[in-house]
């Protein structure tokens, strides 16, 4: 089973309880929850799309199981309504002095990474599977950076009609979207 794990300053296997703080480092003990409110970025506030600033999450990937996983593919599925565009970059991690898992780990969540280049995993007619990130052995681990960019254009155009027809011909105001579910999709072959 592939699993992810934020990522933490603190050493190996340290708990990361703020997930905001996963910008690289070591990976945490704990996994990145499935389908769970707030799980990896902010939410896009009033303040969030004035600012309009890329943020960056910094992840690893393990395979626990106990077989190798080749080809491994990742890919997006972005909802009708999206306000958010992810990108990824997949780096190797390297050892520290203890020989302990370590990857570049940034200031904050809007610190760009220098390691790394950043793609496009959609899933689309010309890339049904997204992107692949190649091989992860039996206890292998990978770091992926995760990019989040708003689309300014969407979300001006969402927001310009502030209010809605609601039965009987009375307006009530629209209620503005404040998060995406965004679904990553895992594809490999052992």
């Amino acid at each position: 089973m592939l699993k992810f794990y934020y990522t933490t300053s603190e050493g190996q296997d340290a708990l990361q309880d703020r997930p905001y703080l996963s910008v690289g480092g070591y990976k945490s003990s704990n996994s990145v929850p499935n389908d769970d409110l707030g799980n990896l970025f902010n939410e896009v506030t009033p303040m969030t799309i004035q600012d309009n600033r890329a943020q960056y999450i910094a992840l690893v990937l393990k395979n626990e199981s106990d077989d190798d996983y080749q080809d491994i593919h990742l890919g997006i599925n972005y909802p009708e309504d999206c306000y958010s565009f992810l990108e990824i970059a997949v780096v190797d991690m390297a050892e520290d002095s203890d020989g302990n898992p370590i990857m570049e780990r940034v200031d904050n969540m809007y610190s760009r990474p220098y390691v790394g280049e950043f793609y496009s995993p959609e899933i689309t007619e010309d890339a049904p599977n997204g992107i692949n990130i190649g091989d992860i052995d039996s206890g292998g681990v990978v770091a992926i950076w995760f990019k989040r960019t708003l689309n300014t254009d969407f979300i001006q155009q969402d927001q310009s009609e502030v209010y809605e027809v609601d039965s009987g011909a009375r307006y009530k105001k629209k209620e503005l979207g404040q998060e995406d579910i965004i679904d990553l999709v895992i594809k490999y072959e052992i």
